[in-house]
């Protein structure tokens, strides 16, 4: 089951360089490169964790999920350990694994 938008999850951020901009949104790439991109597995995977309601995210706040088939499969607080864990489990496949929350450093920029 996939699930349903209620808030998109801000950090999820791409580098655009064309802006001068550090990060934008996944939602505001340019059209085209969506266009181009929509159809990649990777590429799907990245766009349904931008669509996970943030309350499904919380239980996570501060561990690596994997993303597949457009659901969370598995978590860690290694993503090394999850990385290996998830290709033992589902074979060389494409997941998106990402960590939940801001990390440390790093500066989620406003829209």
């Amino acid at each position: 089951m996939k699930p349903t938008p209620s808030k998109r999850n801000s950090n999820t951020k791409v580098p655009n360089p064309d802006n001068g901009a550090q990060y934008i949104s996944v939602a505001n790439l340019p059209n085209l490169l969506r266009e181009d991109l929509e159809d990649a597995p990777f590429w799907k995977e990245v766009v349904a964790f931008s669509q996970i309601p943030q309350s499904d995210l919380d239980p996570y706040y501060g561990q690596y999920v994997a993303i597949y088939e457009g659901n969370i499969v598995d978590n860690d607080p290694d993503e090394g350990e999850l990385a290996l864990r998830f290709y033992r489990t589902f074979g060389y496949v494409p997941v998106y694994i990402h960590k939940v929350g801001v990390e440390d450093g790093l500066i989620d920029v406003a829209e």
